[in-house]
C-alpha cells in the first residue's frame, strides 16, 4: 500500500451570456489517498486508488469527495541493438 498525493488542472469552456464572450475556466484539483499495486501476469500489473478530493467548491469535473480509480499497465520489451 502506498500513499498517493496528486494535483491536476483542467480547462473548461465557459459560455458567457449577454455581451461577454466565451472564455476558458482553469480549475485546480488536489487529491490524496492510498494506492495498491498487484500483478496480473508476467508483464501485466494493475493498481487501485482510493482518493479524497480536497476541492471545497466541487464544481465541474469531480463532483464527489471520494474518487476510486483503477488501471492496468503492460510492460514492453524493446530489443536493443549492440
Amino acid at each position: 500500500v502506498f500513499i498517493r498525493v496528486e494535483s491536476d488542472v483542467t480547462s473548461h469552456m465557459k459560455y458567457a451570456t449577454g455581451e461577454l464572450s466565451p472564455y476558458r475556466d482553469w480549475r485546480w484539483t488536489f487529491f490524496s489517498g492510498v494506492q495498491t499495486n498487484f500483478r496480473l501476469g508476467q508483464r501485466w500489473t494493475g493498481n487501485i486508488q482510493m482518493l479524497y478530493n480536497f476541492d471545497s467548491s466541487l464544481k465541474d469535473g469531480f463532483p464527489e469527495k471520494l474518487a476510486m480509480r483503477f488501471g492496468v499497465q503492460h510492460q514492453l520489451r524493446l530489443k536493443v541493438k549492440r
